[in-house]
């Protein structure tokens, strides 16, 4: 018989690869933030990156701030990002607290005309120790002059505006007439995230089911403890019936 000499050749499956450029918003000019090496541009839709304002602007003074991106489309070779929020440096804010002053943090959620909620965390260094009722007041002014100004565009001239430093600056000078102000900065800002937010409520109700379940008593450990009991009492038992057999035997011997 003839044997087949022919080789089985084995099929793999090589998925190639391609470049695809990182391209920031309008808000900063449409430029190239990086490259990306992918299989399929869809792989790359979701993905976040954070990048520092400094390598956008050019401008030394802004590497005090870190901005957040997420890829939401895919243009051709292009992969187009939406910014997601910023926070400053932790360095920076470090530098801005000195003796004598007063730090005043605060957490505010807003709404844009958008329909966006936006979470605010604030920073104010005050130029002197202020009192618990000074303090109360620029909080509450701050809130307020916070929600004038973010009525009065869409998210993206929001946060254009909180970069550029018109709405702290403007905000500093009315609160100025209230306690002298050193420093009014956002320290981070985000877009709070709706489906976090509901699964931090179901986490949460899970919790406060585990609290109201009654712990449950251990019957074995009081049936050891009765057992226990018992075998002492038969051990005192043992030890009076050998007494008195000792008591006997001496009374034969006398």
């Amino acid at each position: 018989m003839v044997k087949n000499t022919q080789k089985k050749e084995s099929r793999i499956n090589v998925k190639r690869k391609s470049w695809y450029k990182i391209i920031s918003p309008k808000l900063f000019g449409q430029k190239e933030m990086g490259e990306s090496y992918l299989s399929s541009s869809e792989n790359a839709i979701g993905r976040s990156m954070k990048i520092n304002l400094k390598d956008l602007t050019g401008n030394i003074k802004d590497q005090r701030l870190y901005v957040n991106f997420k890829i939401n489309k895919v243009d051709g070779s292009l992969l187009r990002t939406v910014m997601t929020g910023f926070q400053l440096t932790p360095t920076y804010v470090k530098r801005m607290v000195r003796k004598n002053t007063d730090r005043l943090d605060d957490t505010f959620v807003f709404k844009t005309k958008d329909g966006k909620k936006v979470v605010v965390k604030t920073l104010i260094i005050t130029m002197h120790k202020a009192q618990r009722s000074v303090r109360a007041k620029i909080r509450a002014g701050l809130k307020v002059q916070f929600e004038e100004e973010i009525k009065k565009g869409d998210f993206s001239t929001f946060v254009a505006n909180l970069i550029n430093r018109k709405i702290q600056t403007a905000i500093k000078k009315n609160l100025h007439k209230v306690f002298p102000i050193k420093e009014l900065s956002v320290r981070v800002l985000s877009l709070k995230d709706e489906s976090s937010e509901e699964a931090v409520v179901e986490d949460n109700s899970a919790e406060i089911l585990v609290e109201k379940t009654p712990i449950q008593k251990k019957p074995a450990a009081e049936t050891l403890v009765e057992e226990g009991s018992e075998d002492s009492d038969e051990d005192s038992d043992d030890d009076d019936s050998d007494d008195d057999e000792d008591s006997d035997a001496d009374k034969e011997k006398e």
